[in-house]
């Protein structure tokens, strides 16, 4: 998701006025609607803050923690992130119970677009899960695919070299 927005964006800032000087790219936006906390999550939180910035810089708009619900031809229905909780006196804290993270209603959004382009569903390969059955134990804990050390060798072989992308 993230790096085709920075494509888009790119296309869209550079390509397309070269090309046709006379279309009004200025009026396109681009938004990109991320479901959990931070973009780039399997990367560190400087890279997933830097793209942030950028983002924001030349305009495109990330909302996090903001999931996609429904789609019509039309709008784009998303939930909202819940609101922060308000803050308490520290007394009244500790004499009240508070309601459990995540028990306030969601709120959805109707938002319009003329163009959606959906990237989603990104899972493991499965011959990712079977390499990461044969090593077993903690070395290879991370769902979202192989661990691997600063010289690209598969966490929990010793030697074993990757390369690439193993989301599908």
């Amino acid at each position: 998701c993230v790096e085709f927005a920075a494509e888009l964006h790119d296309f869209l800032s550079q390509d397309i006025p070269r090309a046709f000087p006379l279309l009004p790219t200025e009026k396109v936006k681009i938004t990109l609607f991320e479901a959990t906390p931070t973009v780039l999550s399997m990367f560190d939180a400087s890279l997933q803050d830097y793209t942030e910035e950028v983002f924001k810089r030349v305009g495109i708009d990330v909302r996090k923690r903001t999931a996609v619900t429904a789609v019509t031809a039309e709008e784009i229905t998303v939930r909202l992130p819940p609101p922060p909780p308000p803050p308490s006196p520290p007394a009244a804290a500790a004499a009240s119970p508070q309601a459990a993270p995540g028990s306030a209603p969601s709120q959805f959004e109707a938002v319009p677009y003329g163009l959606m382009v959906w990237v989603a569903g990104i899972g493991v390969r499965p011959l990712v899960c079977q390499l990461k059955g044969c090593l077993g134990g903690t070395a290879q804990s991370d769902p979202r695919g192989l661990a691997v050390d600063e010289r690209l060798q598969v966490v929990g072989t010793g030697q074993t070299d990757t390369t690439g992308q193993t989301e599908g």
